[in-house]
């Protein structure tokens, strides 16, 4: 059995299930096979556990890599748990690192997988939508493949970035329909048509999370 199925299923999943939830709506958006690009909001580190959770399907996360150059201990277990549920590291200052990205999801959707993002870049400290990075959007015309937008919401108020012991409270899932980029017909490298697919992939998650949005970055 797989190492995702077993902490999904056995533990510590269905613990967590009853305690926090998710409580998801849409699932059946997400397709029961075949590959396709997951997008969603991003307000804790919380949030790929509970999306995992929520789907009976492996995720294919984007990681910082930071997180696999930790050191001691906990940066080893870190890195046997992001291995063993083939967390892709991507170095987000890097040069190359969009090119990275877009042959990390050639591969991940070649295999048939889903393949989570979030649009954003980094987790929303002050709980709003915020500007998505072209990344998404280069994906996504490299790719052709179908975008199932997510919006994940009071995982904010479980475990915020500055919280170590989580807050009880329940987590909730909200899938939005597909959404369908194959007659957008540019080149990953088109920034305009990037950034119009983008926009169009945030429209839907500031629809989905009822979210305020600010036309910025992260940070």
């Amino acid at each position: 059995m797989k190492t995702w199925r077993i902490l999904r299923n056995i533990f510590p999943g269905p613990v967590i299930r009853t305690v926090y939830g998710p409580d998801a709506e849409g699932l059946e958006n997400v397709p029961s096979e075949g590959a396709a690009v997951i997008v969603s909001n991003h307000l804790s580190y919380a949030d790929p556990g509970f999306l995992q959770l929520a789907v009976n399907r492996q995720l294919v996360f984007v990681t910082n890599v930071r997180l696999f150059r930790r050191r001691g201990l906990s940066g080893h277990l870190m890195r046997k748990f992001m291995n063993a549920c083939e967390a892709v590291p991507v170095d987000p200052t890097g040069g190359s690192a969009v090119d990275s990205l877009v042959n990390a999801a050639r591969t991940s959707l070649t295999a048939d997988q889903l393949f989570c993002l979030y649009p954003e870049g980094g987790i929303s400290r002050d709980g709003r939508l915020h500007k998505g990075k072209t990344g998404v959007g280069r994906v996504v015309l490299a790719t052709g493949a179908t975008v199932v937008p997510v919006a994940i919401l009071n995982t904010d108020l479980i475990l915020p970035p500055a919280r170590r012991a989580p807050a009880l409270q329940r987590a909730r899932i909200r899938v939005g329909r597909p959404l369908d980029f194959s007659g957008w017909s540019a080149s990953p490298e088109d920034w305009g048509t990037a950034r119009a697919v983008t926009d169009e992939i945030m429209r839907e998650l500031h629809r989905l999370s009822g979210r305020d949005y600010v036309d910025r970055y992260v940070h």
